[in-house]
């Protein structure tokens, strides 16, 4: 039997993809978390109906777990990867 996970593409999302504003094609998330450093709030949200998805985004301002918010994703910026792509991690990251 094949595996199903391996026919599945992967996305990389950068940080910088995402931000917390109502822009066009937004969405409403859900702050799983938030944390302060030195150049502001990094949030980790939760898109509605994805609980095991996080997404990332800095923001000037600090969010509070459970708060709702609008979240904007650049799709410009979303480096896709289909199931036959072998890359490592390593690799992976280089490509933010």
């Amino acid at each position: 039997m094949q595996n199903p996970s391996r026919n599945r593409a992967r996305i990389l999302i950068p940080t910088r993809a995402v931000s917390a504003d109502e822009g066009r094609g937004s969405f409403q998330g859900v702050v799983l978390r938030s944390q302060f450093r030195g150049d502001g709030h990094l949030a980790v949200v939760s898109p509605p109906g994805l609980p095991s998805v996080e997404l990332q985004l800095l923001s000037q301002v600090r969010f509070r777990p459970g708060e709702t918010i609008p979240i904007s994703v650049d799709v410009d910026q979303i480096h896709w990867f289909g199931a036959d792509d072998q890359i490592t991690q390593k690799e992976r990251v280089a490509t933010c």
